[in-house]
C-alpha cells in the first residue's frame, strides 16, 4: 500500500502537537538509501498505529490546553457529581418545657360574707413567676360595698391587688384583679373578699395564673 495523504497528515499532526516521532511506526526511511529505494509503503497495521498515536497526541494536547486555561484564569477544576443524600439522623431529646403555662380554675356560687376579708377561692401553684387574674360578679340584696383582694402568696410573703365595688340594693358589679409576682417556693393564688353592710355572693369566680419567664417591677 502506498502512503496516503491521511497517514502523512496524521504524522504531521502527531509530531506537531505531541512531539511524537512516527517514523518508526510508518517504516519511514531517510537519506540516500531511502531515495534509492523509492517511495515507501505503509501497511494497514502501521496505518492503524499511526492513527492511535495521533489520537493520543490530540488527547494530551486537549488536556494540556484545558489545564493551562484553568491556571491562567484562576479556575478550579469542576468537582465530581453530587453524592446521594444521607439517611436522616436520630431525633434529638425533647427540650425542657417553655416558661409559659396557664392555670385556670372556676368556682360557682361563691358566698361573700359581711365583715373582714376571708378566702373565698384559691388554687395552689408551684414555685415560679406568675401573672394572676381573678374575675367575679358580686351581687347583694341590700346596698353594700364589696372589697376583694387577689394575692400570690407563699411562705415568707407575697403580693396582692385589691379592688372594691359599691352595690345598690339588688345590684351587681364586676371586679377584675391582677397581680404579678415570683413565688420562691410553692404557693397559692388566693381571692379574699368581704362585704361592708350585707352579705353578697357571686355566681362565678374565675382565677387564671399564667406562668412567665420572669416578673420585673419597673420604677
Amino acid at each position: 500500500m502506498r502512503r496516503t495523504g491521511w497517514s502523512v497528515l496524521a504524522v504531521a499532526l502527531a509530531t506537531g502537537i505531541g512531539g511524537v516521532a512516527l517514523g518508526g511506526a510508518l517504516g519511514e526511511r531517510t537519506g540516500p538509501a531511502a531515495e534509492a529505494a523509492g517511495p515507501a509503503t505503509v501497511t494497514p497495521g502501521q496505518l492503524r498505529a499511526t492513527r492511535r498515536i495521533a489520537k493520543a497526541a490530540l488527547r494530551r494536547a486537549n488536556a494540556n490546553t484545558k489545564a493551562i486555561a484553568a491556571l491562567s484564569t484562576g479556575g478550579v477544576a469542576a468537582g465530581g457529581p453530587q453524592g446521594a443524600v444521607g439517611a436522616q439522623g436520630p431525633s434529638g431529646a425533647s427540650g425542657p418545657a417553655g416558661p409559659s403555662e396557664a392555670l385556670q380554675k372556676f368556682f360557682l356560687n361563691v358566698a361573700i360574707p359581711m365583715g373582714d376579708l376571708v378566702s373565698v377561692a384559691e388554687t395552689p401553684l408551684p414555685a415560679g413567676a406568675y401573672v394572676a387574674t381573678a374575675r367575679l360578679g358580686p351581687a347583694a340584696s341590700s346596698a353594700t360595698t364589696v372589697t376583694c383582694q387577689l394575692g400570690l402568696l407563699a411562705a415568707g410573703g407575697g403580693k396582692a391587688d385589691t379592688s372594691s365595688a359599691t352595690l345598690s340594693a339588688g345590684g351587681s358589679a364586676t371586679l377584675v384583679l391582677t397581680v404579678a409576682h415570683t413565688l420562691s417556693r410553692d404557693g397559692t393564688a388566693r381571692l379574699s373578699c368581704g362585704s361592708s353592710t350585707a352579705a353578697a355572693s357571686s355566681l362565678q369566680v374565675r382565677i387564671v395564673a399564667v406562668r412567665v419567664g420572669s416578673v420585673t417591677n419597673l420604677p
